[in-house]
């Protein structure tokens, strides 16, 4: 079972309860999970969100539409997503953070794709990054998702998720995939006003509801002025 995993939470500090948002008519979760379930290569996608009451709204929202949904521990999200795998039986888990409304389907299906016919344990476009911020992806075994969440100690590997498989010192077979041209500079993840505001001017801009990178790229080749509203800020700055 190749499972997407979305991990989402209403507290953030900067933007409180910014996936419940509207970008067009649409919530950002609303964006995030249509993007997703339009995938040919996952067999089921999951909200993954918190057992704090404050995080409620998102439970409804899953039901009233009927999505997957697990809640588990709001600061250990490495043991979220592995108590989420084992629920919905994955042996494939891909992680999606929620802040990602314009997230690729194709680059998903594709990282997929090359996930299945490897023998890694762990597939990414974001070490180092050549994709624009909003449209990364990572894929891991559940064996070393299970070996992740009964060994990371550290906080910010149980708070990531996939730090503790990243350290090369831990020995996971890794692959990262790169573009061919480096957008990583590129910013279409939201995390504060400005970027809320960058996207709706994306969205509005875009006629076609499901757009992929090449669209993106497009619209900043063509609207570069409009990349002042939030390229600003730094890539993960808040890791």
């Amino acid at each position: 079972m190749i499972g997407i995993i979305v991990q989402a939470r209403l507290g953030s500090s900067r933007l409180p309860s910014k996936v419940l948002k509207k970008i067009g008519y649409k919530k950002v979760i609303d964006h995030v999970f249509d993007r997703l379930e339009k995938c040919k290569n996952a067999d089921i996608v999951v909200l993954a969100t918190t057992d704090n009451k404050k995080d409620e709204e998102l439970v409804k929202w899953a039901n009233k539409n009927q999505k997957n949904i697990y809640r588990g521990s709001e600061n250990d999200v490495l043991s979220r997503y592995y108590n989420a795998a084992i629920k919905f039986n994955c042996d494939t888990i891909v992680r999606i953070t929620s802040d990602c409304p314009f997230i690729d389907y194709e680059i998903v299906d594709n990282l997929i794709d090359v996930f299945k016919a490897s023998n890694f344990d762990y597939v990414s476009n974001v070490h180092p990054p050549t994709y624009p911020d909003g449209l990364d992806v990572e894929i891991f075994s559940f064996e070393s998702l299970s070996l992740a969440n009964n060994s990371a100690k550290r906080n910010y590997e149980r708070e990531h998720v996939t730090p503790y498989i990243w350290d090369k010192d831990n020995n996971f077979r890794q692959l990262n995939i790169k573009n061919k041209n480096d957008y990583s500079s590129l910013r279409f993840t939201l995390d504060t006003k400005q970027d809320l505001n960058f996207l709706r001017e994306v969205y509005k801009t875009l006629a076609n509801e499901y757009f992929v990178l090449k669209d993106l790229i497009s619209f900043v080749k063509n609207n570069e002025d409009k990349l002042l509203l939030n390229h600003h800020h730094k890539r993960n700055e808040n890791f």
